[in-house]
Formats: C-alpha cells, sequence, structure tokens
C-alpha cells in the first residue's frame, strides 16, 4: 500500500493505524533516515542485557547448588552448619 502523507504546523507526522499491520496499542517503531528516506520499522523485541546476566546467574546459583548437594556429606544442613559456626 502506498500513501502519501503529510506533516502538519508542529512538523509532525501521523501515520494512520491501517499502514501499520496489525499493530497492537503502544506499538513501538524505530525511525531512520537513510539514503532512500524516511524509513519506519516496528521495533524489535529483545531481552534487556541485565535480564540475560540475571538469568546466566541464576543458571550458574543452579548449577553449583546441584554440585554442592551432590558432595554433602553431613547429616546437619548447611543451615545447621552455619548457626553452629556462629556460637
Amino acid at each position: 500500500m502506498r500513501r502519501v502523507l503529510e506533516t502538519d504546523e508542529s512538523g509532525s507526522l501521523t501515520i494512520p493505524a491501517e499502514l501499520l499491520d496489525e499493530t497492537a496499542p503502544h506499538g513501538k517503531y524505530v525511525a531512520e533516515t537513510s539514503a532512500a528516506g524516511l524509513v519506519i520499522r516496528p521495533k524489535k523485541q529483545t531481552v534487556p542485557q541485565k535480564a540475560n546476566e540475571w538469568q546466566t546467574w541464576l543458571a550458574d546459583r543452579n548449577e553449583l547448588a546441584k554440585k554442592i548437594g551432590a558432595a554433602w556429606k553431613s547429616d546437619k544442613s548447611a543451615a545447621e552448619v552455619i548457626s553452629e559456626m556462629r556460637r
């Protein structure tokens, strides 16, 4: 579909919803200029880096917990051992 759009008095460009391929409310787009002119494309959904770091940390922690659990030789739990160390 091709349509001519015009900016308003403030220079804003309004894009009619029917041109935005089934966009959900609050959809985000990236607008950039290129040799071809103005390009508007949907913003890709990415997982924030901090979330990836957190998932990696949790996976590492779970792996370590499994190793410690497999090697644990005491009848007492880790909490009991730490409690005794504090006395």
